[in-house]
């Protein structure tokens, strides 16, 4: 009986473990000012230069329901209206479109994989961009935001707006130039299994989209 308890144990942290990992799949980085990025890789273009640059974001129709588009335009506002709560001014200025060939964001539904609610890829034309150490080694042209809902439904009980807006918000920041910044709950850029508390970026988050593109 000890041996199969822990047998069971065992089996338990390993698909914890696997399932850390391909959440990882952007780790914690720093750049060389000690902000978390992709040393310092960012979006050709910028963010919006408060307004002066158009920046648009798209959704797939398969998002295009209930409270995941009611989430994604909620998850984008809040990025983009910082300067009375929680209090930073950064440039960003995304505004939806219905023309994919316009967007810098694509938010898709895709299935993913055990464990993983949403990923952030980068792309430059059709291509996606070079990797060094598992995170990007380029600048970037427009990025592909995927959410599973499938396994959003699956490991998050009485799913709700919020949560999927806390969702799509952290891959939002990924698509800005983010990087993880686990072990911090109250950065949006901490990850669900490590904690996060908030749903919308916060002063840390706002203060690394200055350094990136002001």
């Amino acid at each position: 009986m000890k041996h199969k308890r822990l047998f069971l144990l065992l089996a338990v942290v390993l698909v914890f473990l696997t399932n850390m990992n391909k959440q990882n799949t952007y780790a914690d980085v720093k750049c060389k000012h000690g902000y978390y990025t992709f040393k310092d890789y960012k979006l050709n273009g910028g963010v919006g230069n408060y307004g002066y640059t158009k920046r648009y974001f798209w959704v797939e129709d398969k998002l295009k329901k209930g409270i995941y588009i009611k989430a994604i335009r909620n998850a984008v506002e809040q990025w983009t209206y910082t300067s009375s709560k929680p209090g930073v001014t950064t440039p960003i200025s995304i505004k939806e479109t219905t023309s994919r060939t316009k967007s810098s964001f694509d938010f898709v539904n895709q299935k993913l994989g055990y464990g993983v609610l949403g990923q952030t890829t980068f792309w430059r034309n059709e291509k996606q961009v070079k990797k060094k150490d598992n995170i990007i080694a380029e600048n970037y042209g427009w990025t592909k935001i995927a959410i599973d809902i499938s396994e959003i439904k699956f490991e998050i009980y009485n799913v709700e707006e919020l949560d999927v807006r806390g969702i799509a918000a952290h891959e939002l920041g990924h698509a800005m130039g983010l990087a993880h910044k686990n072990f911090k709950p109250k950065s949006i850029m901490c990850q669900l299994g490590y904690g996060r508390e908030v749903t919308r970026a916060q002063k840390e988050d706002l203060n690394t989209i200055n350094h990136l593109y002001k």
